[in-house]
This record gives structure tokens, C-alpha cells and sequence, in this order.
């Protein structure tokens, strides 16, 4: 799986290195985008999901942005 852009934008970005970037919890986070956003891209899940489910997949992609954002900021301050 590639890394999403909105979800993380894979290695290189933000100023962390490629061993932080392998760290698991930035690679759940980063598949676990990628994941909701195959989701959201399918017409027919978008269609047919309820649309509090929608929301909330939605949602989950905004507070990982977050997630990863904190990490980012974690890791610069570190000296990453």
C-alpha cells in the first residue's frame, strides 16, 4: 500500500526521517488512512453506508491527521 498524502504523505515529509516514519504507530496510522480513504472513494460504500458512518470514517481521518501532526512535532522537537 502507498502512503496517502492526506494522510501522512509518506517518507520524507515534515522533517522526519525514514526510521521515524517505520515506527509502528505511524505505520498503523498511515495504512489505517489509507484504508477509510479506498472506503470513501468507493461510490457504492459512500452510497449505501448510512450516513453516520460516513461521518464518521470521515471523522477518523481527521483525528489521525492530528495524531500524525503531534507525532511530527514530536519528532522535530527530538532533533528527528
Amino acid at each position: 500500500m502507498f502512503p496517502s498524502p492526506a494522510c501522512g504523505g509518506g517518507a520524507g515529509e515534515e522533517g522526519l526521517s525514514s526510521q521515524q516514519e517505520q515506527s509502528a504507530p505511524y505505520l498503523f496510522l498511515d495504512i489505517a488512512c489509507g484504508d477509510i480513504e479506498g472506503k470513501l472513494g468507493n461510490a457504492n460504500f459512500v452510497a449505501n453506508a448510512p450516513a453516520e458512518v460516513v461521518a464518521q470514517e470521515r471523522q477518523r481521518i481527521v483525528d489521525w491527521n492530528t495524531q500524525l501532526a503531534a507525532m511530527r512535532e514530536q519528532a522535530g522537537k527530538l532533533g528527528g
